[in-house]
C-alpha cells in the first residue's frame, strides 16, 4: 500500500488495513507501557491478523511517515463519514422496512375501523327512522281505536265530526251496536244545486281544490266535501267543508296556519264568495255542535289535528265578507 496516497485515494479495504495497523501499534505502545509499570496489570497483544471493526473515521490526510504507519491530521471543511458494514447497512434498512409495514398495517386497521363505525351509524339512524315512522302509524291507529271503542253513548249520540283518517271499515263496532248498522239503506246521491259549492281556494296556505257534495270516507277522497244539509255559499246558515290533513292529498294539512283576519275564496259555478277568519279551536270528534245552523252566512272548515295523530279535530270559524 503505497503510503503517501491521500485518503480519498484509498478503497475501504485498504482504510480498514490501515486503521488495524494503527490500533494494533496502539495495543502494542500501551502494552510495552504496562510491562514498564509492575503495579497494573499487562494486557495481551492482540494476535497478527485479528480483524478490526472501525467505529468509522474522519476525513484524514497522510501528514507523515511513523515507521510504516503513516500518521493523519483532520482536514477543515471537509465531510467526515462514518463507515459500516454492509450487513449492518442491510439490517438497519430491514428494520426501517419492518416499521413502515407496521405503520401501514395500524392505518389500515384503524382506517377500516372507522369505517365501520361510520357505516353503523348511518344503519343505525336509517333503522331509527324507520321504527319512528311505524311507531307514529302505529300510534296513530291505537288511538283512533282507543276513542272509537271508549264511546259508551247511544249511536244517536254518538255522532263525531266528519273528516277522520280512519277508514271506516278499520274499527268495528261493539256488539251492542251492530244492529244499528244492519239494515240495508238506499244510497242517495247528492245531486248539485244552483248554488252549491264547486271550488274552494285558501291562497295563504296554497289550496285549490274542487268540492264535491258528501263529506264520508269515499266523498273525501276526491277533494273537499261539503256536509250534507248545510248551506251554500252566499245564503244564510252554516256552511260546513271538510278535508283530510294527512292522506287524500293533504289538502287541509296547513289549516292550523290560518289566523283572524285572513281569507278563502269558495265558488259556486262561475260565482266567487270571499270569506273572512274570525276564530279556530281545536275539539273533539264528538264536539258535533260546530256544524249547527247559522242566522248569518258563516264557512265552518273542519279537519284532523294533529298532523298524523288525529286525536281531534281542528275547526275553523268564517263570515262572509262584507
Amino acid at each position: 500500500m503505497d503510503e503517501d496516497k491521500r485518503l480519498e485515494e484509498l478503497s475501504v479495504a485498504e482504510l480498514e488495513q490501515l486503521l488495524a495497523r494503527k490500533r494494533r501499534a496502539n495495543l502494542l505502545r500501551r502494552v510495552e507501557a504496562e510491562e514498564a509499570s509492575p503495579q497494573r496489570p499487562v494486557m495481551p497483544a492482540p494476535p497478527d491478523g485479528a480483524p478490526a471493526r472501525p467505529r468509522g473515521y474522519r476525513s484524514w490526510r497522510v501528514s507523515a511517515p511513523l515507521g510504516r504507519l503513516p500518521t493523519a491530521r483532520i482536514v477543515a471543511g471537509e465531510p467526515q463519514p462514518r463507515f459500516r458494514s454492509t450487513a449492518f447497512t442491510r439490517w438497519q434498512e430491514q428494520q426501517r422496512a419492518a416499521a413502515d409495514e407496521g405503520q401501514r398495517k395500524s392505518r389500515s386497521w384503524r382506517d377500516a375501523l372507522l369505517l365501520l363505525i361510520e357505516v353503523s351509524a348511518v344503519v343505525a339512524l336509517v333503522a331509527l327512522v324507520i321504527s319512528g315512522m311505524w311507531q307514529l302509524e302505529s300510534l296513530n291507529q291505537q288511538t283512533a281505536e282507543a276513542l272509537q271503542s271508549s264511546v259508551a253513548t247511544p249511536v244517536a249520540e254518538a255522532a263525531v265530526l266528519p273528516g277522520s283518517s280512519v277508514p271506516p271499515t278499520a274499527v268495528p263496532l261493539p256488539a251492542r251496536y251492530q244492529r244499528w248498522v244492519t239494515r240495508i239503506t238506499p244510497v242517495v246521491l247528492p245531486t248539485l244545486g244552483p248554488q252549491s259549492p264547486t271550488r274552494l281556494v285558501i291562497a295563504k296556505i296554497g289550496v285549490d281544490a274542487p268540492i264535491v257534495q258528501g263529506d264520508t270516507w269515499e266523498d273525501l277522497k276526491k277533494g273537499v266535501g261539503h256536509h250534507i244539509g248545510s248551506a251554500d255559499p252566499g245564503t244564510r246558515g252554516n256552511m260546513v267543508l271538510v278535508a283530510h290533513d294527512d292522506v287524500f292529498g293533504e289538502i287541509f294539512r296547513d289549516l292550523h296556519k290560518l289566523e283572524p283576519g285572513d281569507t278563502f275564496t269558495v265558488y259556486a259555478g262561475d260565482r266567487m264568495y270571499d270569506y273572512v277568519v274570525r276564530a279556530k279551536r281545536i275539539v273533539a270528534p264528538t264536539e258535533v255542535s260546530v256544524m249547527e245552523p247559522t242566522g248569518e252566512p258563516t264557512a265552518t272548515l273542519v279537519t284532523c289535528y294533529p298532523y298524523r295523530v288525529d286525536t281531534h279535530r281542528l275547526v275553523v270559524f268564517a263570515e262572509l265578507a262584507p
